[in-house]
């Protein structure tokens, strides 16, 4: 078995760290900041994307902003925590023979940071990080599946909508980390409200049949 994560809203609680690096920008170019209200809409989705679509701006504009937001991000990537109950997690799938990713949407300079920050690094198999606009979390996720082809079950936990429409195209069971930052237009078949009741999903003997 495969289990691969998302990182922000489901491995780390990224949300205030982020909102505050990206303000910092936003206020340099005369942008409306970001409400407590419209936080999660900026936390999951490239900035490239979501700046377009919640502030009404060029894609050339969200291009310098993003560059000038990873810039400043850089010195508060460390100060987002893993969620708790995370090591324990981890460790326990890897005793199990469970092989654990990370396809995420950050660059491998934050990822690489806060799994460092935090003695993480030796928990993963494989890591998926987002260095090529052109690549999509499907394409990470399919990466990992042609790197270990000969695993019986492929599961992602995620926690927006994005990550579910990758783990559909790529094959993938999907998990929904409730406790994260997205909003799904309905229940999904398999939810954890915390990290640890990972256990309780897969535990049950259907789940792949979604794929």
């Amino acid at each position: 078995m495969m289990v691969v994560f998302d990182v922000d809203g489901t491995l780390f609680d990224t949300k205030e760290e982020i909102i505050r690096s990206l303000d910092i920008v936003l206020e340099r170019y005369g942008i409306k900041k970001i409400s407590p209200e419209e936080a999660d809409l900026f936390i999951g989705p490239p900035i490239t994307v979501s700046l377009p679509r919640y502030r009404g701006i060029g894609l050339q504009q969200a291009a310098d902003i993003t560059r000038e937001f990873r810039e400043i991000y850089k010195g508060h990537v460390a100060g987002s925590p893993p969620y708790a109950g995370v090591r324990d997690v981890l460790e326990r799938l890897r005793a199990a023979g469970i092989r654990i990713g990370i396809a995420t949407n950050k660059p491998s300079s934050q990822v690489d940071v806060m799994i460092g920050t935090y003695g993480l690094e030796d928990h993963f198999d494989v890591i998926k990080t987002k260095e090529d606009p052109d690549r999509s979390k499907a394409d990470l996720l399919a990466e990992i599946k042609k790197e270990f082809p000969d695993e019986d079950r492929y599961l992602m936990v995620g926690d927006t909508m994005g990550d579910l429409e990758a783990a559909e195209e790529a094959g993938f069971g999907f998990i929904e980390a409730m406790y994260g930052y997205g909003a799904f237009p309905g229940p999904n078949r398999y939810r954890i409200r915390e990290i640890k009741d990972i256990w309780a999903i897969l535990e049950l003997s259907d789940i792949i049949s979604d794929r």
